[in-house]
């Protein structure tokens, strides 16, 4: 097509190529690899684009454009760029009452700079990493006319902008924290199928994150079970129950684990993990073959062995300090024997302090291990899961279902052929 300029009498009229009609998108991007990206994106989808490294170049181009009357549809600008920066050419346009509208790409969470950006006449803004499809909806919506752009934005406008930044930051942390819930739940997530012992347990977390956690794992002969209980229900919280997990995967199996396990995690407790967070574990190891166990304590409850013959209850335990209370400490491991079909329950205190108060008294009675081995004791011709499950009920109706910390039951019942269990 020939684009030279026409005299229709006297008037000079440039003829300017179709393509020029298509939404013309400026990207200004120190980054050539994120530069190229968004045009390859915005390509795609229609768009015709112009790309600059750095904001001095732009600011040139918008000018150039603005001057014979081809504005640019949008600008797409980084925000830190060495020489003129983002928030630099944004003001600079506006000086010169430029008003092409401009999305600013920045760095999650930086409200402040959102909001000075806003002040100088930014209209979008998108954080990084970049999402196509929310780059591509956000374009649409300023091009479409469904945003409204003012050369001075008023208190009100940019209080509402700094609501919708707050509405913004919340949904994303709303979606980061349920996705890492999501991720915690599966990782410490307890599957007693196919283990060398019958199990059945109940818990109640007090939080999503943090609090106890239980596992059991068939080893050759018998089965090792870990049993602990983290402070706190927050991501930290979390972030040391996974690290015990991956501590007892470690160990499983090996020599002297008990021992070895406690005085691994309470070294990094004590020596590494922050604000002084402390736990309390306990390690049962269950020999098949020899019908011999093993306990090691670190601060936590006993275990209880009941037998379901003669309905008599054992209490052991291991001493040992909680883990993170100093470095350098050992844990001594307990010896024990059992029987055939015989009953082993462990517990979390958060069990034991579940209370009530007395309607006519007014004061409060714990459950404590008196009140919960009563309760094992009233239901001992039951099998083991309905054994648990009346237990749990009785423990539920004891304190109105009012619990004020995580309460965690497991027990474990011993095989009648046990002296032929393998791995």
């Amino acid at each position: 097509m020939n684009n030279a300029p026409l005299n229709d009498g006297g008037c000079i009229i440039q003829l300017i190529p179709i393509e020029h009609y298509m939404e013309r998108i400026l990207i200004v991007d120190d980054e050539p690899d994120l530069a190229s990206s968004l045009e390859v994106a915005l390509n795609m989808a229609g768009f015709q684009t112009s790309v600059s490294l750095d904001g001095a170049e732009a600011l040139a181009k918008v000018v150039d454009s603005w001057s014979i009357g081809l504005p640019y549809s949008l600008i797409i600008t980084d925000v830190q760029m060495p020489g003129l920066n983002g928030r630099e050419l944004i003001w600079e346009m506006r000086r010169r009452g430029i008003y092409t509208p401009v999305m600013a790409i920045t760095g999650y969470g930086d409200k402040e700079m959102m909001i000075d950006l806003m002040r100088i006449g930014c209209d979008d803004f998108l954080e990084k990493p970049v999402d196509m499809a929310e780059l591509l909806r956000n374009i649409r919506w300023i091009l479409e006319g469904r945003h409204t752009r003012r050369e001075t934005p008023d208190s009100s406008s940019l209080a509402t902008r700094a609501a919708d930044l707050r509405k913004r930051d919340c949904e994303y942390l709303r979606t980061q924290i349920e996705s890492a819930v999501n991720s915690y739940n599966q990782i410490v997530k307890f599957n007693p199928e196919g283990l060398n012992v019958k199990v059945a347990y109940r818990y109640t977390p007090l939080g999503s994150l943090g609090g106890d956690y239980f596992e059991a794992r068939n080893v050759d002969g018998g089965v090792e079970a870990l049993v602990a209980d983290v402070a706190g229900h927050d991501l930290g919280a979390s972030y040391h129950t996974v690290f015990i997990k991956a501590l007892f995967d470690q160990y499983l199996g090996s020599p002297g684990a008990g021992e070895s396990l406690m005085k691994a995690l309470n070294d990094k407790f004590s020596d590494t993990f922050d604000f002084g967070r402390m736990a309390t574990a306990l390690y049962v190891k269950l020999d098949l073959g020899a019908m011999r166990g093993e306990v090691v304590s670190a601060g936590h409850s006993g275990l209880m062995l009941f037998n379901s013959t003669t309905g008599s209850v054992r209490r052991l335990s291991s001493e040992g300090p909680a883990l993170g209370a100093r470095s350098g400490l050992n844990f001594e491991r307990l010896e024990f024997t059992f029987t055939h079909l015989e009953r082993i329950f462990i517990h979390t205190d958060g069990l034991l302090n579940v209370s009530r108060v007395d309607g006519r008294t007014g004061s409060k009675k714990r459950l404590a291990e008196a009140g919960l081995l009563g309760f094992i004791g009233s239901h001992k011709k039951l099998s083991l899961e309905d054994m648990v499950g009346h237990v749990w009920d009785d423990v539920t109706s004891f304190c109105r279902r009012r619990f004020s910390d995580d309460a965690l039951l497991l027990a474990m019942e011993i095989p009648m052929e046990a002296g032929n269990v393998h791995n």
